[in-house]
C-alpha cells in the first residue's frame, strides 16, 4: 500500500478526549475520559477555630463574614439551627461551641453546591464598653443659699439636655439633672467630691407595655426629670427629722466640708444604662436608657468646674449598683475614683434562687409578673451577669483593687429577703439568712483577695440603707474613708 492509501485508511479523531487509531490491522482500546469536575467550591475558613466576642448586650448580633471568618466568594451562606438569620449571627451570652454550616452556591453550570463546617467558640465580652458621654449640653438652671442652724451651703442646679428622661416626649421634653452642694457657700473652695446616687428600685415595660417594678411604684416612678426641689428634698428628708439633723453619712460629709453631687435617677435603670433603646417604651419608642452616661457626665462636669481633691461614690439601694458601674468604668479609663460605698445593694449571681422561691408567692415586694430578665434587657451590659463585670467577678478574675469598695448589708433588710426563710440554696451553702447568702460571693471574693482594699460588713438587726440612718454603718464609712486616705490616693 502506498503512502497515500495509508493516510486515507487512517482517521484521527479528537472529539472529546478519545483518540482512535487505525492502520496496520491493529486497534487501540479507547481511554475513558476523566469525569467532569464535580468538586464543590472550596470553603476557606480562616482561622478554622476562632473566638467570637459578644458586644455590650452579651447576646450580640455579629455579621457572619466579619466575625466568623468566611473568606471565600460572594456565593456563600451560613446557617446554624436558627443562629443565622438574614446573614446575621446572634451570639449567645454564655460560653459555648456552635457548629456553623456554610454552603457554597454554584457560580456557573460546571459547579455544584458544597458544604463545610466551622466550630466557633462564643464567649462573653468581659471588658466593659467605653462610656460615651457629653457635657456640652449641660446648662445652669438655678441656685439657692441655705444658711441656718443646720447648714451653711450653696445649691446649684443643672440640666443636661443631651440625655432625656425615660418618659420624655417631644411635646413635654424632660432631661437628666444634677445638684451641686457647695460647702460654706463657696463654689470656689477646694474640697473632696461626694457623689450620692439615691435609691428607687428599678423598673421596665414588658412586651404588653405594662410597667413592672416594686408593688409601691409605677411607670412614673423615677422615669421623669428630677426638679431642683426634688433633689434638695432627697437630701433634706434624709438629713433632717423633726427639725433636727440626723447623724448619718450625708450629714457628716456636708458638715465636714465635702462638696456633694446629687445625681438624678430618670431611667429607673440602676444608673447603668449606656444609651441603648428603652424597650417597649409606650411614651417614646425612640427613648434611650442613659443612666450611666448622665451620671458620669455630671461627675465629669463637676470635677472639671469645681476645685476637687478626691471623688467618692456613695450608692444606696439601687444606687449601689450604679455606683459600681461608674467606679469600674472610671478605672478602665485610667482615672479611678477614690472609693466606693455600696449600701444595701450589688449585682450578685445568687439572686435567682430568691426569685425562684418567692416571686410567685407574692412575698417579695414585686408583682408576680415581674421578671429579672426584663430589667437586664433594659439596662444592658452592666446588668448581664454573664459579662462578669459584677463586683465578685471583677475582684476574683481581674484582681480589681484600683478603687477600694465598702459594701454594707443589713441582716434584717427585706430588700435582701432577710425577713423570709432562707432558700434551700442558702441552707445548702451553710447560711441561715438570705441577705448573707446573697452577698456571700462578694464576701468570699474579698476574703480570697490577698491584702484586699475592700470590705463587706453584715450588720445584725439592721434594715435597708443604714447609711441614711443613725447607727454603726456611719462609723464604718468614717473608718473606711480614713483607711483609704491613709494610702495617699491620687487626686481625681
Amino acid at each position: 500500500m502506498n503512502i497515500r492509501n495509508l493516510l486515507q485508511s487512517c482517521v484521527i479523531s479528537l472529539c472529546g478526549l478519545a483518540i482512535v487509531s487505525c492502520g496496520g490491522g491493529r486497534s487501540v482500546t479507547p481511554t475513558p475520559p476523566p469525569p467532569l469536575d464535580t468538586k464543590a467550591p472550596e470553603l476557606n475558613f480562616n482561622p478554622s477555630n476562632l473566638t467570637v466576642v459578644s458586644t455590650e448586650t452579651g447576646s450580640s448580633t455579629l455579621t457572619a463574614t466579619d466575625n466568623v471568618g468566611i473568606t471565600t466568594g460572594p456565593d456563600i451562606s451560613c446557617t446554624n439551627a436558627g443562629a443565622f438569620s438574614g446573614g446575621l449571627f446572634t451570639a449567645p451570652s454564655t460560653t459555648t461551641n456552635l457548629t456553623v454550616e456554610c454552603t457554597a452556591t454554584a457560580s456557573d453550570a460546571a459547579d455544584n453546591e458544597g458544604t463545610a463546617t466551622l466550630t466557633v467558640t462564643v464567649t462573653p465580652n468581659t471588658t466593659p464598653p467605653a462610656v460615651s458621654r457629653t457635657v456640652t449640653q449641660i446648662a445652669f438652671i438655678d441656685e439657692m443659699t441655705v444658711d441656718d442652724e443646720n447648714f451653711n451651703i450653696n445649691l446649684e442646679f443643672y440640666r443636661n439636655e443631651a440625655y432625656e428622661a425615660g418618659l420624655s416626649t417631644e411635646a413635654n421634653p424632660e432631661y437628666y439633672t444634677f445638684m451641686v452642694i457647695n460647702p460654706n457657700n463657696d463654689p470656689n473652695v477646694s474640697a473632696p467630691l461626694w457623689v450620692w446616687l439615691h435609691g428607687g428600685a428599678q423598673g421596665y415595660f414588658d412586651e404588653l407595655g405594662a410597667y413592672q417594678s416594686y408593688k409601691t411604684q409605677d411607670e412614673n416612678s423615677w422615669n421623669h426629670e428630677e426638679s431642683f426641689d426634688g433633689l434638695w428634698q432627697n437630701i433634706t428628708v434624709r438629713t433632717i427629722q423633726n427639725g433636727q439633723l440626723i447623724d448619718n453619712t450625708l450629714k457628716r460629709r456636708i458638715q465636714e466640708g465635702y462638696r456633694i453631687l446629687v445625681v438624678s435617677y430618670s431611667d429607673h435603670d440602676w444608673y447603668s444604662g449606656l444609651g441603648t433603646i428603652y424597650p417597649n417604651n409606650p411614651a417614646n419608642p425612640d427613648a434611650q436608657v442613659n443612666g450611666l452616661q448622665a451620671t458620669m457626665a455630671a461627675i465629669d462636669y463637676t470635677a472639671a468646674n469645681y476645685p476637687t481633691t478626691h471623688a467618692w461614690l456613695h450608692g444606696t439601694s439601687a444606687g449601689s449598683i450604679g455606683a459600681w458601674s461608674a467606679t469600674l468604668s472610671y478605672q478602665l479609663e485610667g482615672r479611678p475614683v477614690t472609693g466606693l460605698i455600696g449600701d444595701s445593694g450589688a449585682l450578685v449571681e445568687t439572686s435567682d434562687a430568691i426569685f425562684d422561691a418567692y416571686l410567685e408567692t407574692g412575698q417579695l415586694n414585686y408583682d408576680a409578673s415581674w421578671r429579672p430578665e426584663g430589667i437586664q434587657e433594659k439596662v444592658g451590659y452592666f446588668a448581664n451577669l454573664e459579662n462578669q463585670v459584677h463586683p465578685k467577678a471583677q475582684i476574683n478574675t481581674n484582681d480589681f483593687r484600683a478603687s477600694p469598695g465598702l459594701w454594707i448589708a443589713g441582716l434584717s433588710d427585706p430588700a435582701l429577703a432577710a425577713n423570709l426563710n432562707p432558700v434551700q440554696e442558702a441552707i445548702d451553702a451553710g447560711f441561715d439568712n438570705n441577705a448573707e447568702y446573697l452577698m456571700s460571693g462578694v464576701n468570699q471574693a474579698i476574703n480570697d483577695q490577698i491584702d484586699s482594699p475592700h470590705e463587706l460588713h453584715f450588720l445584725p438587726n439592721t434594715g435597708h440603707v443604714p447609711t441614711n440612718k443613725e447607727g454603726s454603718a456611719n462609723e464604718l464609712v468614717n473608718n473606711f474613708i480614713d483607711k483609704v486616705l491613709a494610702t495617699n490616693p491620687p487626686s481625681f
